[in-house]
């Protein structure tokens, strides 16, 4: 212990070496100040200060050596200083000759680099990274013998200008810096070096301790001269073009902690033995697509703080062993191809702060998370996992995300998550989320600012507490079971609320009257389904709208003039009842505009001119007449998809749409138009066509002849015209054609087996046209693709060609196809590349005696309809070989020779139609085991015998058999004779009777009480109404979305898909004389991630209440 008399003595000699040793020698205050002198934008160093002498006190960034006085650190980094013009230079930073670091960062000097850097000969830290110096790196830098970390990086987000090692180049300039350990050249360009840069840096620098080389256009392989750097601890060579596989010895690298190896075109599987080094804290593998991998079981020896596979192909299951990674921070697995479970062991992972394993094939619940309490980001969407949302309580203090969304959670929402201390965003749509919203307390104080509840279950009010979110930005409720009212006055005190989306739900919207002195400014509202009849008055006051949806509604009258005063990009007024646009004069609409949907309205008059950055315009099914502009070409310079469809359009198409050089998809079908088919639309090569539907119109003269080499049409539909001619033969050149439908023409010549080179062709309609000649060639491969085949109504000739039916191995299953898992895809032409927009086609067909229209063709569809020709023979047992069938059609026809037992291998068949022709002998009784039969035709022929017995044959009538003298049995009133026919069909038969018995009284009995259910509402409008929206319901509910919805249509015109919400009712007369029903898919015609580009609706249903405002 000090003695307590000693204690003044010792006070004062610290306030004597206190003021007698000087803290900041002369020349350093005076060489800052005049450093400071050739600098703009100095505000940031106000505290150099003539009048404070003493540099090494309160001078911003100037730190000094406490023995000697001198500067020995000086950081100036990120304080946006650049270089005077006038008395710029750096002579004052060369006189601080103590400095041991010098940091200049982030800065914008613009200018080339200091001279004379030798003279800062105790430099041990230099950063000039991104400080906007250019020009060469000058070799002084190399001999500064002292240096031990260099950054010399250089990033474009941050600089436009980039220095250069030329002269002299990276392997002299390195081998000057014998003693660094931390070397940072990012955006450096060493593409000269390609891969020698592994043996200079090994050779030269053998001191490594850290090596970044990000984007510095350095290839691959990595040699294993690396291996020279022995203590090296991170190495980073993200954005470089290795292309290369990963070198399996990097896991030799005994210290080596962070490898930072993303966007480099890795290939080939990773090494597992780098998973399993001890050491390795970081591993950053992102964005290296054809990277395979799988993770390995993990140790509690594994130091793991972020692991980042995003982008690559890893895949496999998640092995439970990852909850041994005690330190993992920073687990990010997203887009990739893991399947299984979810472990439960993540739970224990107590160090996370961002987990994303979004985008992935995940199933089942998701595990408990309690423990998880330091997390930050919660991402699990984009995958396949039900059951309940975990349980996150407000001891998750700073989570601020959590994103659930297009998974099957099928659980309630707990109303806490509303309520979490830090929650700013919470994404839980596109689940099957059920049951209300429950109130929350406290909602004023939630700092949630993006809620998104979309497309799910939830049914009920929506609580008051949600309009009480005051921070919220963006509220997402769409495509839900809400009910009730909605008044728009409740969203008067969420002033920030930018993005407002309430589409297709039950409940209706009030206050449309009103205009309110203090409502949010919107840029996104959708509104559609909402039970609208009149515009909202608020809107008038709207200035920064961008996306406006008010679809499927009931509004009326005009599109007034001043909604084109936003600023708006995207508008779907589409399914209403407008009857005209309020203009004052020829260009109307906003000139941001870039999606226009008004289909499905009551439009009259000519067609308006849309306005020149629109990318999608949809006029279709509406009454506007007179002709399409001649100047239009002129409107669509940027448009990819443009419909007039379902109009009263005449005259010809104008040459100037060949302007559209963007345009990918043209539909003017359903019009009244004639003329003939612009050359242009098939030589285009820039920018061809990938949709060109001209179906149903007055068109004459040939199909053209100069389709071109670049001809990328998938959709070719010139169905119901009057072309004449023969088919191109330059349609060939169309190589990514699927639907080709020329149908109801006056087309002549052969079967066009020179188009057999378009591999992709799946539908092929030539019905009623003027083809003839055989339908069989010995030698082409041809049509394999093909599923649906319709030549009916044509003078085809000659036997149905066993080789060919053969080659149509699209109708065939492969060994391991899963029938039932083949309805999820559509035949759809992709519109455009950066935004999955699709175009569906439209095919009809005759199946089960009616014509039918499919909205949507699903590849599980199969049909061949030979109908109707001139074809002679037998039919060949090989057709049974096509098991995929859905509807078979040879009616019409001069075909003799027995029914082939084959077809019974068709176990797929809805419809089977042979009649009209000279078919004899018996009627194969293996027929009967065709399950999914629900239409036979076997009438006029000359069949013979007992009519098979049992399961569907059972279920038709007497006309599927008349006009064949030779046939007895039921349903026939013929009965046949006891003769015994051959034993071991009378066998088979007899078997068959003695269980028909059962299956009858079941089926009556069955019959009985559907009758007494459903028997009135044939008669009953209204309880058929209420019967209908609960049975597709229960439908949608039950069978997966591939399964297919026959409406009724109460008229005989072809109406948007959308429109089937809006068509119930009975079936018109000339529907019931024509045969005529639509087939519907649901209901979309432009798609976006499952949902409708334009208006989000995903399915057909009634409109929801009418509004009373």
């Amino acid at each position: 212990m000090t003695p307590l008399f000693l204690l003044p003595f010792l006070i004062n000699c610290f306030f004597f070496f206190q003021r007698v040793s000087p803290a900041c020698i002369d020349g350093q205050a005076s060489a800052l100040l005049r450093l400071k002198q050739s600098f703009v934008n100095v505000s940031a160093l106000g505290s150099w200060d003539s009048t404070n002498e003493d540099c090494c006190r309160n001078w911003m960034g100037v730190a000094c050596d406490p023995n000697g006085g001198f500067v020995n650190a000086l950081d100036l980094s990120g304080l946006s200083l650049s270089l005077s013009p006038s008395a710029g230079n750096w002579e004052p930073l060369l006189n601080l000759t103590g400095l041991e670091s010098l940091n200049l960062a982030f800065n914008s000097f613009n200018s080339t680099f200091p001279a004379d850097l030798h003279r800062l000969r105790q430099l041990k830290r230099l950063n000039f990274s991104n400080a906007g110096f250019f020009g060469q790196i000058p070799m002084q830098v190399a001999r500064i013998t002292t240096l031990l970390s260099l950054d010399l990086s250089v990033f474009s987000l941050f600089s436009s200008v980039y220095p250069t090692l030329e002269d002299p180049d990276f392997r002299t300039f390195a081998e000057g810096l014998a003693n660094v350990e931390q070397l940072y050249l990012d955006g450096l360009n060493l593409s000269a070096y390609r891969t020698e840069w592994c043996d200079v840096v090994a050779s030269a620098l053998p001191k490594l301790r850290v090596l970044s080389l990000s984007g510095c256009a350095i290839t691959g392989p990595l040699r294993p001269s690396l291996l020279n750097l022995t203590g090296l601890r991170a190495l980073r060579l993200d954005n470089n073009n290795l292309s290369s596989p990963v070198p399996h010895f990097l896991s030799n690298f005994s210290s080596l902690t962070s490898l930072r190896l993303s966007s480099c075109h890795l290939v080939g599987e990773f090494p597992e033995t780098i998973f399993r080094m001890q050491g390795l804290k970081i591993l950053d593998l992102a964005a290296n697509r054809n990277l395979t991998g799988r993770l390995p079981e993990f140790s509690d020896k594994n130091s793991f703080q972020e692991l980042t596979l995003k982008g690559t192909k890893f895949g496999g299951q998640l092995p439970s062993s990852i909850g041994k990674l005690a330190f993992l921070s920073n687990l990010e697995l997203t887009g990739l191809s893991f399947s299984g479970q979810l472990p439960s062991s993540l739970g224990n992972l107590t160090s996370l702060v961002y987990l994303d394993l979004s985008s992935n094939n995940f199933t089942g619940m998701i595990p408990p998370l309690a423990k998880l309490k330091h997390l930050v980001k919660l991402d699990l969407s984009s995958n396949s996992l039900s059951g309940r949302i975990p349980d996150i309580g407000n001891e998750f203090m700073n989570l601020t995300e959590i994103s659930l969304h297009n998974n099957s959670i099928n659980a309630s929402i707990p109303p806490s998550l509303f309520t979490l201390p830090s929650l700013q965003t919470l994404l839980l749509g596109q689940n099957r989320i059920s049951g209300g919203i429950g109130h929350f307390a406290n909602a004023n104080l939630s700092r949630l600012t993006t809620v998104d509840l979309s497309y799910n279950c939830l049914q009920g009010p929506i609580p008051k507490s949600l309009f009480e979110l005051s921070k919220l930005k963006v509220l997402k409720l769409s495509s839900n079971n809400f009910s009730g009212e909605v008044s728009f006055s409740w969203f008067q005190n969420i002033v920030n609320l930018s993005a407002l989306e309430l589409s297709d739900n039950r409940f209706w919207v009030s206050g449309s009257h009103s205009r309110f002195a203090s409502f949010p400014q919107f840029s996104t509202l959708k509104l559609g389904s909402c039970g609208l009849n009149r515009l909202p008055e608020f809107l008038i006051d709207q200035k920064q709208l961008k996306d406006l949806d008010l679809s499927e509604n009931r509004i009326s009258g005009q599109i007034p003039e001043w909604i084109w005063k936003n600023p708006l990009n995207r508008l779907n007024l589409s399914m209403n009842t407008f009857r005209s646009l309020e203009k004052s004069s020829s260009h109307i609409f906003s000139k941001h505009l870039t999606v226009l949907d008004l289909h499905s309205n009551r439009l009259q008059g000519p067609v308006p001119l849309p306005p020149k950055s629109s990318i999608i315009v949809d006029y279709s099914d509406n009454r506007f007449s007179s002709v399409i502009p001649t100047e239009i070409g002129s409107f669509v310079t940027s448009t990819i998809f443009f419909s007039l469809s379902r109009n009263n359009l005449q005259g010809e198409i104008p040459e100037s749409i060949c302007n559209a050089s963007f345009l990918k998809v043209l539909d003017l079908s359903g019009n009244r138009l004639n003329g003939s088919i612009p050359p242009c639309l098939g030589k285009r090569k820039n920018a061809p066509l990938i949709v060109l539907n001209l179906r149903g119109n007055l068109i004459s003269g040939a199909i053209p002849e100069n389709f071109s080499e670049g001809c990328r049409l998938r959709t070719l539909d010139l169905n119901g015209n009057r072309l004449q001619g023969r088919l191109p033969l330059s349609l060939k050149n169309c190589k990514d054609l699927e639907v080709l439908n020329l149908g109801n023409n006056m087309l002549e010549g052969r079967f066009p087996w020179r188009l057999g080179n378009l591999t992709r062709l799946r539908v092929l309609v030539l019905r009623k046209n003027r083809f003839s000649g055989s339908i069989q060639h010995h030698h082409s491969e041809g049509f394999k693709m093909l599923q649906i085949v319709d030549l009916s109504s044509n003078n085809f000739s000659g036997d149905l060609p066993h080789e060919t039916i053969e080659r149509w191995t699209a109708m065939v299953p492969n060994i391991d196809d899963d029938i039932s898992g083949r309805a999820h895809h559509v035949i759809q032409s992709k519109v455009f590349k950066l935004t999955p927009i699709y175009y569906r086609d439209t095919v009809n067909v005759t199946s089960k005696g009616l014509d039918m229209e499919l909205v949507k063709i699903l590849t599980i569809f199969t049909s061949l309809d030979l109908s109707n020709n001139n074809f002679t023979g037998t039919i060949p047992d090989v057709i049974g070989n096509l098991s995929l069938l859905y509807v078979l059609n040879l009616s019409r026809n001069a075909l003799s020779g027995p029914i082939p037992a084959s077809i019974a291998n068709l176990t797929e068949l809805e419809s089977l139609d042979l009649s009209h022709n000279q078919l004899f002998a018996m009627i194969p009784a293996a027929l009967i085991q065709l399950s999914f039969l629900s239409f036979l035709n076997l009438s006029y022929n000359r069949l013979e015998g007992a009519i098979p017995q049992g399961r569907q044959f059972l279920t038709f009538s007497a006309s599927s058999f008349e006009h064949n003298p030779g046939l007895c049995g039921q349903p026939l009133s013929i009965k046949c004779s006891s003769a015994p026919g051959p034993e071991s069909e009378e066998s088979e038969t007899q078997s068959a009777q003695e269980i028909d018995w059962e299956i009858i009284v079941i089926g009556v009995g069955f019959g009985v009480g559907i009758g007494i259910t459903l028997g009135p509402l044939a008669f009953w409008r209204k309880g058929r109404e209420w019967f209908n929206k609960r049975a597709d319901r229960v439908y949608f509910a039950i069978f997966p979305a591939w399964m297919f919805s026959l409406l009724w249509w109460n008229d005989g015109k072809v109406d948007a898909e959308e429109d089937s919400a809006r068509h119930h009712g009975s079936v018109s007369a000339e529907e019931e004389e024509s045969g005529e029903r639509r087939f519907c898919v649901f209901c979309t015609q432009i798609d976006e991630t499952g949902a409708r580009i334009i208006h989000n609706i995903c399915w057909c249903k009634s409109s929801p209440p009418f509004s009373p405002d």
